[in-house]
């Protein structure tokens, strides 16, 4: 076999490796952007399970760790279930970090699923939480400033803890978080929804009133997220209960 040859069979492998991994990404990707329908995010967990080969791709893990979050959150309807499946991606996020420490994708589902684990094993828990959370946040911004979500989660965990002495929660820095978070998405109905909730927790309740009644009257697509669906119905409700 000719040297010539036997390069050709080398980059043909190399190309159709490369063609392998986008596809092995593709389907994370896909299962995420359909997320709502449930049934996509299950399959794609379950075609991940089998996969070892691709534990030294950083970003394969980060996107199956996002998936288990969201598993965790609105699939598993057990404590002990949720808890396990936010432990499963966080355990692919080390393995993540480890191979990449400068991705902030890696760093931003760190902090998302560490509070979600915190939150699961309630309050007492979460507190041993916030410090964790908060450094991996701050480290997404860190390598990315304009990096959106960590904006927003950060506006939702100074809402969420205490303030002082017990912990860093603080209304009005929630408020701030939030209203920075929605400069680089000002149509997004969830971020709206928790601005709306940090503006009540901050006693400006004439401006939360006001957002909560733009969300409710927006006219949403028939493709329109999970996540803008479930804060039109939880804009609405909370105008009926407390406005």
């Amino acid at each position: 076999m000719s040297k010539k040859t036997v390069l050709l069979i080398f980059v043909f492998l190399f190309a159709f490796s490369i063609s392998l991994q986008a596809d092995n990404l593709e389907f994370l990707d896909e299962a995420w952007e359909n997320r709502g329908e449930m049934d996509p995010v299950i399959q794609a967990l379950e075609r991940a399970r089998s996969m070892p080969e691709e534990m030294d791709n950083p970003e394969f893990l980060w996107k199956k760790a996002r998936l288990y979050y969201f598993y965790g959150d609105n699939i598993a309807q057990e404590r002990d279930y949720k808890l396990e499946n936010f432990e499963r991606g966080l355990e692919l996020l080390e393995i993540a970090e480890e191979l990449d420490d400068q991705n902030p994708d890696i760093f931003y589902w760190k902090a998302s699923l560490t509070g979600m684990r915190g939150q699961t094993r309630g309050v007492l828990q979460s507190l041993f939480m916030v410090n964790p959370m908060k450094e991996a946040l701050d480290k997404t911004i860190e390598l990315d400033p304009d990096y959106d979500s960590a904006y927003f989660v950060l506006g939702i965990l100074y809402r969420e803890v205490p303030g002082w002495p017990l912990s860093i929660g603080d209304d009005k820095k929630s408020v701030e978080y939030l209203e920075k978070a929605l400069s680089y998405r000002p149509n997004d109905l969830e971020w709206k929804y928790e601005l709306a909730l940090s503006l009540i927790e901050n006693k400006e309740r004439e401006r939360a009133r006001q957002l909560l009644e733009e969300i409710v009257n927006t006219d949403l697509a028939p493709d329109a997220s999970f996540e803008w669906l479930r804060a039109q119905e939880q804009a609405k409700k909370l105008l009926e209960e407390d406005f």
